[in-house]
């Protein structure tokens, strides 16, 4: 018995110290994305559809949802090898945790969605007010969404802007790009404030009055 739970807690000792491995990019940059990439694309279509939307709601890129991917899979193999291994109770409660903390991002994606949503309401004001200020001197919006996201504090709502910025950068159209953050965060008061933003695009600081009186609303 002794025998048994020694080698089944150094099995989960080595799993957990590639857990640990897996999550530091340091030694494995090069490889390790790239083959997270490969097994998520040799997925069928429909199946990284089911993945890609809960994830992408819960905040994760295209590449983060690889990543984890990889890991997820990598672990659950190394619980189940564990179990050919070793089969007792004592192994398959520890595989059964290994399994569950892996895909545990994907069981609580919904939470983490709503989760994200709340908070990126909640944070408009913050964003609104610096952006009216900024534009109210004379600063061009996609300047000003730069300048404004440097001050605020990181949150999902600065987070998803940021990548509306990378987006822009990237060559995509401030409609598109807006858009697709709408995507990612379906309130209708995320719907609205990508409908301002688009609009001061369009007709330059014109709207600044508008952006402080919905700050001042959303209070």
């Amino acid at each position: 018995m002794l025998f048994v739970l020694a080698v089944g807690l150094s099995i989960w000792g080595i799993m957990t110290s590639l857990m640990v491995w897996l999550s530091n990019a340091e030694g494995h940059a090069f490889w390790w994305p790239r083959y997270c990439v490969y097994i998520f694309n040799k997925l069928p279509q429909v199946l990284q559809e089911k993945f890609k939307k809960p994830m992408a709601l819960a905040g994760y890129s295209d590449q983060q949802l690889a990543l984890w991917f990889g890991k997820s899979v990598l672990m659950t193999a190394l619980a189940c090898l564990g179990l050919v291994l070793i089969n007792n109770g004592l192994m398959s409660l520890l595989s059964a945790g290994l399994v569950c903390w892996s895909w545990r991002p994907f069981i609580n994606a919904g939470r983490s969605a709503r989760a994200r949503q709340r908070e990126a309401v909640f944070a408009l004001p913050v964003i609104m007010d610096s952006l009216a200020m900024l534009m109210a001197t004379g600063v061009p919006l996609i300047s000003a969404l730069q300048r404004g996201l440097s001050r605020s504090r990181t949150n999902a709502l600065q987070q998803e802007l940021r990548v509306v910025l990378h987006d822009v950068r990237m060559g995509i159209s401030l409609a598109k790009a807006l858009e697709q953050f709408c995507q990612r965060l379906p309130r209708p008061e995320i719907r609205l404030f990508a409908n301002l933003l688009l609009q001061s695009s369009q007709q330059g600081n014109s709207l600044v009055p508008l952006l402080e009186q919905q700050a001042k609303t959303r209070r």
